[in-house]
C-alpha cells in the first residue's frame, strides 16, 4: 500500500506581449508522486517510489534595458536605464517602465521532463543482521528558448535543448550485537549528461548581409544571422564506494 499525488498547474500569462498581442508565460505543469510499500514475506520487504512531472507551453517574456542615449549614442546613466528610456543597440527603446508589459519578437517554448524511480528491499537474514539493495534510476530533458534582448528586435536569441541520465546502485549489510553494531557495503553512479545551446547575434541584419552559399551552405539569406555560434556539451561520470563503519559502547556514557 502507499500514497499517490498528482497536482496540475496552469498559467495564462500576466505579461502583456505587446509586439505580438499575447499574454505570457502560458504553461501547463503536471506533477507527480507515489510509493507502494510490500511485504513479500516476513524477512523480506520492498518499497518503490516515483516521482516526476512535465512543464510545456511559452515561457515567460522579457523586457529589456538599453543602455544608450537614443539620440547621441552615448551610455545613459543608471537612472535612464532603470526608467526604460534608453535605447538598444538598433536604437529600439522600450517606451515605459511597466513591467507586465514587453517586446518580445518571438514566444520561446518551453518544454521539460523529469522522471525518478527508487526501489529498496530490505532482507532480514536473521535478528540482528539485514542486507539491503537500494537503486535509482533519474531522467530530465529540458528544451528552452530565450529572446535574451526582450525587444522587438532580432539581436540576441538563445536556445538550450540538454539531457541527463542518472542511475545509483547502493548495496549494505548492516548488523549489531550486545554492544556494537555495524554496517559496510558497496555503491556505484553513473552519471550522463549532454545538451546543445545556440545562439543568434543580430539576425534582424541577416537579410541586409551578403554571405555566399559556398561558406555558409545555406541559400537562404535571412536564415543567417551576422554571427551564430552553436555549442555542444557531454559529461560522464562513474563513481565507485566501498564503506564501512563500527561502533563499539564501552559503557554505558562512553560510545
Amino acid at each position: 500500500s502507499g500514497p499517490l499525488a498528482v497536482q496540475h498547474l496552469s498559467t495564462d500569462g500576466y505579461i502583456d506581449n505587446l509586439t505580438l498581442g499575447k499574454d505570457s508565460p502560458r504553461t501547463e505543469k503536471w506533477s507527480y508522486r507515489g510509493s507502494l510499500r510490500y511485504e513479500i514475506n516476513d524477512s523480506l520487504s520492498a518499497s518503490i517510489k516515483y516521482q516526476g512531472g512535465t512543464k510545456r507551453g511559452i515561457s515567460v517574456a522579457t523586457k529589456g534595458r538599453g543602455v544608450l542615449d537614443p539620440m547621441t549614442g552615448t551610455r545613459c546613466s543608471v537612472a535612464e536605464i532603470d526608467r526604460y528610456q534608453c535605447a538598444n543597440a538598433l536604437g529600439t527603446v522600450n517606451v515605459n517602465d511597466d513591467t507586465t508589459e514587453a517586446h518580445n519578437n518571438f514566444e520561446p517554448e518551453l518544454d521539460a521532463e523529469y522522471n525518478a524511480f527508487m526501489a529498496r528491499f530490505d532482507w532480514d537474514l536473521s535478528d540482528n543482521m539485514t542486507l539491503t539493495s537500494i537503486s535509482s534510476f533519474d531522467k530530465t530533458a529540458s528544451n528552452l528558448g530565450a529572446d535574451s534582448d526582450g525587444s522587438s528586435d532580432e539581436i540576441l536569441t538563445i536556445m538550450f535543448d540538454d539531457e541527463s541520465e542518472q542511475f545509483s546502485q547502493e548495496i549494505r549489510l548492516a548488523g549489531d550485537g550486545e554492544n556494537n553494531n555495524w554496517v559496510v557495503g558497496v555503491y556505484y553512479l553513473k552519471d550522463d549528461t549532454d545538451g546543445e545551446s545556440y545562439a543568434s547575434l543580430l539576425g534582424q541584419l541577416a537579410p541586409f548581409v551578403t554571405l555566399p552559399e559556398a561558406l555558409t551552405g545555406i541559400s537562404d539569406v535571412a536564415a543567417l544571422s551576422i554571427l551564430a555560434a552553436t555549442w555542444t556539451f557531454e559529461q560522464k561520470i562513474t563513481s565507485y564506494a566501498v564503506f564501512g563503519q563500527y561502533e563499539l559502547d564501552i559503557s554505558s556514557d562512553l560510545h
